[in-house]
């Protein structure tokens, strides 16, 4: 009976275990993974948030970020000269979605 439920589950276990362990394989190798909302929206990896956020701001700096899981929107702050920028990125559009300046 052991010799013929070991081999389900293993297979068990493959499928479980796999879809796990592909996007950490991907990690390792420097290989970016597909980002998604709870409802399989693909969402865009923070390197292109931020290289977006980069345009917005012409020669800013980025000093800090945050993110709202509940509207899919980061927040990056950036310094430029004397000013604070704080931008809004949709995570899903890479669309800046709003901003203001503090002084």
């Amino acid at each position: 009976m052991l010799s013929k439920l070991t081999p389900l589950l293993f297979a068990a276990l493959v499928a479980v275990v796999t879809p796990v362990a592909m996007p950490v394989a991907a990690m390792a190798q420097g290989r970016p993974t597909a980002h998604y909302d709870p409802v399989g929206n693909p969402m865009l990896p923070f390197d292109q948030i931020k290289a977006r956020g980069d345009r917005a701001v012409p020669g800013g700096r980025l000093i800090g970020s945050d993110y709202d899981e509940q509207n899919f929107v980061y927040q990056l702050r950036y310094e430029r000269g004397r000013d604070i920028i704080d931008i809004l990125i949709d995570a899903r559009t890479g669309r800046v979605v709003g901003g203001r300046e503090k002084m």
